[in-house]
């Protein structure tokens, strides 16, 4: 018996097309799911504290402002005045180790000694220098005690300091000491004590044949 194919339904047919719809469906539904993935709360409040320590740290050694100092202005007048007293302080101790005696016999011996002896400035001395170059040989010394030469009185310690140096070319030790009269310091040059009158007076025309004029001074 022969079938009618005219009015059979005809077969579905399934396309490729849906089966590639549905596997960009599927593709899609894994991306959203990749895509909707979150780090959890703790782990930004980490990263925050650990990104702000990094800032801190590199703030503190690279980046930290040298410490500026004010400095008060100065005129040129105060700065002139401070350096002058600056110097002058530094040479204060520098001055005084020059005038500081040692604590040995001979010189506490000028330490005791009065303060009210007459000072001959220098310039007295060098007129009666000039006037007595050549005069005779002094007068000896003849009462017993104690003398001191004093071979100049000056207000600077290098004039005394280069009277102590011709003495010292003439064989004789003397010392420098400073004393305050109407407060003006004066260096004396002093030799002795002499307890031999021999002796001292041998020594007076050593140092008037040296041109050098001294004044003596008994101290008992």
């Amino acid at each position: 018996m022969a079938r009618d194919y005219k009015n059979s339904p005809a077969p579905k047919r399934t396309s490729g097309r849906k089966k590639t719809t549905r596997k960009k469906t599927s593709r899609k539904s894994t991306g959203k799911k990749h895509s909707g993935f979150k780090l959890p709360t703790w782990l930004w409040f980490v990263l925050g504290i650990m990104v702000t320590l990094g800032a801190v740290w590199l703030k503190d050694n690279y980046f930290t402002p040298q410490s500026e100092v004010d400095e008060p202005e100065l005129t040129p007048y105060t700065s002139r005045m401070e350096q002058g007293e600056t110097s002058t302080k530094e040479k204060e101790p520098a001055q005084s180790k020059e005038f500081e005696l040692k604590k040995d016999p001979r010189f506490t011996f000028y330490e005791r000694l009065p303060k009210d002896e007459i000072i001959i400035p220098q310039e007295a001395l060098e007129v009666e220098v000039d006037k007595n170059k050549n005069r005779e040989p002094l007068g000896k010394i003849e009462k017993s005690g104690s003398y001191v030469l004093q071979a100049g009185s000056f207000q600077e310690f290098a004039d005394a300091d280069r009277r102590k140096a011709e003495l010292a070319l003439l064989g004789l030790e003397s010392v420098i000491q400073k004393v305050s009269i109407d407060q003006r310091n004066w260096y004396r040059v002093r030799i002795g004590p002499y307890t031999d009158l021999t002796i001292l007076n041998d020594t007076r025309n050593r140092l008037r044949n040296g041109a050098i004029d001294v004044l003596v001074i008994r101290t008992k």
